[in-house]
């Protein structure tokens, strides 16, 4: 049997740290309000809350999505009796986040993808599966799951993995994310969020003759709070080969379970086959089925070209004087 390397390992891991599968993942943030639209008539946000969850950003015909466990939706909000047009929310870079609504991405609807999948496995939910679909955005993320590309991933399948396999899982542990509250009079704003992302080695594992996740490490459960939504992907010499395995469902004591993504990756090119539910009231104005046609598509695709364009345009670093003036309220790592 052949040695195994480890400096090679610790380079691929290091490269692959940096690639799009594993830098997909977006930290969910909740808001509430002290009174309803109804009572206020437009859509204001009182506070920015939010106990631990991650989504993966999908691109798929032209359009934007965040992949997520629906538990983490419902933990925040009951019933799904949303208060707000925009109850939740992500950013569009995955490292990056400031006060600009540009970089901000709002959910329109939920659709219950789980409902498409046939597989089945006793350590995972189907139906805790679901696909947010998002509002057009108004800048071009840097790191995303590109379903529309010439080399979109395809899924590890179940038959190729083995005990023993290197198996790396990203996300945002809530721990390592508070929200920050700033009273100050002076503060320049109201709320600072810390964008901690984490990524854990660990090797398959099977538990009931399916693939699991065994972390390094005995981590419990509050350790791992919020990386459900989280990814799964393997570990290859060159980042270009590394594999989408699946999206994390549940996690605690060390061990993380997972919907494969030969399970997740059809069952997104067939959404609008599923049920959904209403986000924003606003997508009561628009047909999801007639954004699925090719000349919409073509726009959207027109529309994003435009969209990288003034991203590229609009980059621009922080000056050092700006940076001191609000380094006491950016959130300590």
């Amino acid at each position: 049997m052949a040695r195994i390397n480890s400096k090679r390992v610790i380079n691929a891991y290091d490269r692959m740290a940096k690639g799009s599968l594993i830098q997909s993942p977006r930290q969910l943030l909740f808001t509430h309000s002290n009174s309803t639209i109804a009572d206020r008539g437009f859509y204001y946000a009182d506070t920015v809350w939010g106990w631990g969850g991650t989504g993966l950003l999908i691109k798929f015909e032209e359009k934007f999505f965040i992949l997520t466990a629906q538990h983490v939706l419902d933990s925040h909000v009951q019933g799904l009796e949303f208060q707000n047009e925009s109850p939740f929310f992500s950013h569009v870079f995955c490292k990056s986040f400031n006060s600009d609504m540009e970089e901000f991405a709002f959910p329109i609807r939920g659709w219950k993808i789980g409902q498409l999948i046939t597989g089945d496995s006793p350590t995972i939910d189907n139906d805790d599966l679901v696909l947010i679909e998002l509002g057009d955005l108004f800048r071009y993320p840097d790191r995303f799951i590109d379903l529309d590309s010439a080399h979109a991933p395809q899924g590890l399948s179940l038959k190729s993995m083995f005990e023993g396999m290197y198996l790396i899982v990203s996300g945002f542990p809530a721990q390592k994310n508070n929200i920050n509250y700033h009273y100050e009079d002076d503060a320049p704003f109201a709320h600072t969020v810390g964008l901690s992302k984490d990524i854990y080695p660990g090797i398959c594992v099977y538990e009931s003759d399916f693939p699991s996740v065994k972390l390094k490490g005995n981590l419990t459960h509050d350790e791992l709070n919020g990386m459900s939504g989280g990814i799964v992907t393997n570990l290859q010499p060159k980042p270009n080969q590394t594999e989408w395995v699946g999206l994390v469902q549940k996690a605690g004591n060390g061990y993380v379970h997972f919907y494969p993504a030969v399970w997740i990756i059809p069952a997104i090119k067939r959404f609008r086959e599923s049920e959904y539910y209403i986000i924003d009231p606003a997508a009561e104005l628009s047909d999801p089925y007639l954004q699925g046609t090719p000349e919409v598509i073509a726009e959207r695709r027109e529309y994003y070209k435009m969209i990288k364009r003034l991203t590229e345009m609009s980059k621009r670093s922080m000056s050092e004087a700006e940076l001191e003036r609000l380094k006491p309220y950016l959130p300590q790592r």
